[in-house]
């Protein structure tokens, strides 16, 4: 096993791939500044998709007072990661 990868539980090897800021997918919307890891919204690489039950890592810098507004999220687990400030869900 190389030093870029892990063992999961079920034993299977992962690979840990590094994916520096400026090579992810990202958008400015003024209130919103996203980089996304695997496809979303208008970003779109072949190689980072399909990634079993896995579908969403963005990081996402939302302006005070700001946000998403309510919306549905079907079937879907989010976790949010606060690095500065407070979340309202």
């Amino acid at each position: 096993m190389s030093e870029n990868s892990i063992t999961a539980a079920d034993g299977a090897n992962l690979e840990l791939i590094k994916r520096p800021n400026e090579e992810r997918g990202n958008a400015d919307h003024g209130w919103l500044k996203t980089f996304h890891t695997f496809n979303f919204a208008d970003y779109y690489d072949p190689r980072f998709e399909k990634h079993g039950c896995l579908r969403v890592i963005n990081e996402d810098r939302v302006e005070p007072k700001e946000g998403f507004g309510t919306h549905a999220h079907r079937e879907f687990e989010i976790f949010s990661y606060i690095v500065d400030g407070a979340l309202e869900q």
